[in-house]
C-alpha cells in the first residue's frame, strides 16, 4: 500500500506531478491547482494552461500515434486553458460520473479544454454521457483519458525530478 491511503489524493498528486512533467518540457505549459483535496473545486482537479498544439500531442500520444511531444520552441498555436478532472479509479467510469464531469463544464466558463482523466474505459451509458456532452458543448474540446493513455503520457514526460543543474 501507498504511503497514503487516499486514492482521491493520490489520483491528484499523479496528475500534477505529469503536468508538472509537462511544464518542464514545454515553456508554455504551466499546471495550477487551487484547491485542496476533498475541497469543492467545480471539477478543476487540475488547471493546466497550455497551447493548441500540446492539446493535440496529449491527444496523439494517449491515442499511440505519437510516443513524445512536438518541439516547443517553435510552438506558435493558440493558447487554452483545461480542466482536468481526476478519476483514481480501477474499474470502468459509471454515467453518472461522466454526467456530472459534463455538469462542470458550465461551473467552468473560461476553460476551452476538459479532460476526464482515469478509469479502465467507460461504460456504454457512460460512453453515451460524453458524446452527449461534446455535442451541447461544441465549442470544448472534450476529452476522456483512459489509464492506459494516462500511462502513455507518463512515459512521454518520464522526467528526472532531481533538482536542476
Amino acid at each position: 500500500m501507498a504511503a497514503n491511503d487516499n486514492l482521491g489524493k493520490m489520483g491528484e498528486m499523479n496528475a500534477l506531478i505529469l503536468t508538472a512533467q509537462m511544464g518542464k518540457l514545454h515553456p508554455r505549459v504551466e499546471p495550477l491547482r487551487h484547491t485542496a483535496t476533498n475541497m469543492p473545486d467545480n471539477g478543476v482537479d487540475v488547471e493546466l494552461k497550455h497551447t493548441e498544439q500540446h492539446w493535440q500531442d496529449i491527444q496523439a500520444i494517449v491515442q499511440g500515434r505519437q510516443t513524445q511531444f512536438s518541439g516547443s520552441l517553435n510552438d506558435t498555436s493558440p493558447n487554452r486553458t483545461t480542466r482536468i478532472d481526476v478519476k483514481n479509479h480501477q474499474g470502468k467510469l459509471s454515467k453518472p460520473q461522466v454526467e456530472k464531469f459534463i455538469g462542470d463544464c458550465a461551473k467552468n466558463p473560461t476553460m476551452n479544454g476538459d479532460i476526464l482523466l482515469g478509469g479502465n474505459g467507460l461504460t456504454k451509458g457512460a460512453e453515451q454521457a460524453l458524446r452527449d456532452g461534446q455535442a451541447a458543448y461544441p465549442q470544448r474540446k472534450i476529452a476522456y483519458i483512459d489509464n492506459d493513455g494516462w500511462a502513455r503520457l507518463n512515459q512521454a514526460v518520464l522526467l528526472p525530478t532531481l533538482p536542476e543543474k
